[in-house]
């Protein structure tokens, strides 16, 4: 009888460590898995200009232009934040209007395209910027 109980006990200790250690290591992967995207994107946006070699006139004016779309971005994302409230308070009741409901996927959709058309316009519009500050520049050489 002694012998059948720490038999048990061993077994389960043996079973218990292996998903323990298991559980232990996908955090450490996922961690290191982390980590590593992180020093990827993270270097690519504090090098993101310098490989341009960005005058100091240059550097301003894509400064200030950063300011202004960061201020029209942080409204854009606070709106698509309401609408995926108010959808998500509309999916809680009990029984949800399907009018409603399709009202508010259509302003989170356009909501999500308007955040969407500001990024794209945004990059069109930071490389019209240095286009316009180097045949500028370029004119002045001459």
């Amino acid at each position: 009888m002694k012998r059948f109980v720490l038999l048990v006990l061993f077994a389960g200790c043996l079973l218990s460590i292996s998903p323990v250690y298991a559980e232990k290591q996908a955090e450490e992967d996922n961690g290191r898995e982390h980590r590593q995207w992180q020093e990827k994107h993270h270097d690519g946006k504090k090098h993101m200009f310098a490989q341009e070699n960005l005058t100091a006139e240059e550097k301003q004016e894509l400064a200030v232009y950063r300011d202004n779309y960061r201020a029209k971005k942080k409204q854009l994302r606070e709106k698509v934040e309401e609408c995926r409230k108010q959808l998500h308070a509309e999916l809680e009741k009990a029984e949800p209007d399907m009018g409603i409901l399709n009202k508010k996927v259509a302003d989170l959709k356009q909501a999500q395209g308007a955040m969407l058309d500001a990024r794209v316009a945004g990059i069109l519009e930071m490389k019209a910027i240095l286009k316009n500050l180097r045949a500028k520049a370029a004119a002045e050489k001459k």
